[in-house]
């Protein structure tokens, strides 16, 4: 949490003692997806959470009534969570940095890094049909990001260290 001013030009100074660092909304706060702030003289127009988007595709809304936007908001929530762990988001020599895809004709799934989620999941009804489909407790948006990204930091933080049989045991206690 800070305390903000607006400058001239719609950038914001932190009104911290001895800061006053700028800072402007995201570029995807134009669209009313995002509330991130970005530092101003960083090279992304995006925020953290924003700047892992690599491909969101539209799609066909048959009930948009039931559908609304495809909300940034649980991405968000999961970025946020692993920037509070300080899990790394870059990736490492073997891997490539953790990325999201929001695709129509897809099914939701992890492949080394990239995170596909098929976006009907922003669908109510129909994410409750599949979570009775598959008997399933629970099932949410923010749910299947969190599962998908245990894939990566699984492979991240245990498989590419070599560390299989220290978390074994360590589980095991």
């Amino acid at each position: 949490m800070a305390t903000l001013t607006t400058e001239a030009g719609g950038r914001l100074r932190e009104l911290k003692r001895g800061s006053g660092t700028l800072y402007s909304y995201c570029a995807n706060a134009a669209h009313g997806v995002c509330n991130w702030l970005v530092r101003a003289g960083t090279s992304s127009t995006f925020c953290a959470a924003c700047a892992l988007n690599r491909k969101i595709q539209t799609f066909p809304i048959r009930k948009p009534a039931r559908l609304g936007p495809l909300s940034s908001a649980p991405r968000s929530g999961l970025v946020y969570s692993l920037l509070r762990f300080g899990l790394p988001l870059e990736g490492n020599a073997t891997r490539g940095p953790l990325v999201f895809d929001f695709v129509a004709d897809a099914l939701t799934g992890h492949l080394d890094g990239v995170i596909t989620i098929a976006v009907g999941e922003a669908d109510s009804v129909e994410r409750e049909r599949q979570r009775q489909a598959m008997a399933e407790r629970y099932r949410s948006m923010l749910g299947h990001l969190r599962h998908e990204s245990g894939h990566y930091y699984w492979m991240l933080l245990i498989e590419d260290t070599g560390n299989i049989a220290e978390f074994s045991r360590a589980v095991r206690r």
